[in-house]
């Protein structure tokens, strides 16, 4: 489960996030995330419930050609 919590790409931010995602869940999601393109861009930054690529491949890729998912661990940005 994911959502995106800040779009840097867009004034007018419209709320994503995975089908799996319900609001009154929101507590589980504790992984920051960022979505960069193939020239480390960053384009949108969010919260999920576990590390993994399906912020990328659900929607950061096909949509918007992101390239790269970091995941703040240990107080540093780290490509998955």
């Amino acid at each position: 489960m994911w959502v995106i919590t800040n779009n840097l790409l867009e004034q007018n931010f419209v709320h994503i996030c995975s089908k799996d995602y319900k609001e009154n869940f929101k507590f589980k999601l504790t992984k920051k995330f960022r979505l960069l393109d193939g020239d480390d861009n960053i384009y949108f930054e969010g919260l999920s419930d576990n590390i993994n690529f399906d912020p990328l491949d659900d929607w950061g890729m096909p949509f918007y050609g992101c390239t790269t998912i970091e995941y703040y661990e240990d107080d540093k940005w780290v490509v998955l």
